[in-house]
């Protein structure tokens, strides 16, 4: 399972840095695209807060400037030597400072920090994580500093053609059958509720989509061979309908003349979400 589906030591799937770096590059238009409406400003002290394998670095570095810092941590320890290694060959070392940590426990003193940035780890967290993950984010933010939430939203994510709501039902059984990650990119519609419970002010929402339609590139065909591949996996193990169960083990294969891949009307959309907030005065 580790290999088909990409697991870290820490346990989490879809979280090793062959699979962020093509997740990141087939969308890395509308990534670019979300760090820029973040609200980054020239001069910050940032941290990436659970980096994986350090591709938003260099965007937000972009937005902050030669006089920027960057502060990065991850859970996993293979993640954090690649974005070692990376930010040396980026020519960022002198501005980037990564640590080994978990969002639980920033190694960090208050008032840090202008701005955290997390993408794609709230969908590990429980609820009550996210809630103490938050609280940990406005720990280490300055007052009126910037709090941004990235995450996949299962809300809006589809397949076509498929079934209606293939894509949903799958998330909504991966989630009944206790995987916090499908429960967690579910959870996005309430982040603004979320974030002004934490106390966070001025807080903004949106959605974007990441649309791929055939035919599709070499890149793009490899992304979507590895996650079709991958959710069909999954389906065989949850309690499905019979007519959903069939489509996702024809997806099995991405080569197979059965697979909506190969088909002239293939579209694939995923929900980006991003929620920001700024800390209020104390």
């Amino acid at each position: 399972m580790a290999q088909t589906r990409h697991v870290t030591s820490t346990g989490h799937q879809l979280s090793d840095a062959a699979f962020l770096d093509l997740h990141f590059e087939v969308n890395r238009q509308e990534y670019t695209q979300l760090v820029k409406d973040a609200g980054f400003e020239p001069g910050w002290q940032v941290l990436d807060a659970g980096c994986g394998a350090g591709s938003f670095l260099p965007l937000i570095h972009d937005q902050i400037g030669p006089e920027g810092k960057l502060s990065a941590i991850d859970l996993a320890p293979e993640n954090v030597e690649t974005t070692r290694e990376r930010v040396e060959r980026w020519g960022l070392s002198n501005v980037v400072e990564i640590r080994e940590a978990s969002v639980f426990n920033l190694p960090f003193d208050e008032n840090t920090f202008d701005a955290v940035w997390c993408a794609n780890v709230s969908q590990y967290l429980t609820d009550d994580e996210f809630d103490r993950t938050l609280q940990e984010f406005v720990r280490v933010t300055r007052p009126e500093g910037l709090i941004a939430i990235k995450e996949t939203s299962g809300t809006f994510s589809v397949f076509q053609p498929a079934p209606p709501a293939a894509k949903q039902l799958l998330i909504a059984a991966a989630a009944r059958d206790g995987g916090i990650s499908a429960a967690g990119v579910l959870r996005d519609w309430k982040f603004h509720q979320l974030l002004k419970r934490a106390g966070l002010v001025d807080v903004h929402q949106q959605t974007i989509l990441a649309e791929l339609r055939a035919p599709l590139n070499d890149l793009e065909h490899l992304g979507m061979s590895k996650t079709l591949s991958m959710h069909a996996e999954l389906a065989s193990e949850l309690t499905l309908p019979a007519e959903y169960r069939d489509f996702w083990e024809k997806q099995r294969d991405p080569e197979s003349s059965e697979s909506i891949l190969n088909r002239p009307d293939f579209y694939f959309a995923e929900g980006l979400t991003l929620a920001t907030g700024r800390v209020p005065v104390r």
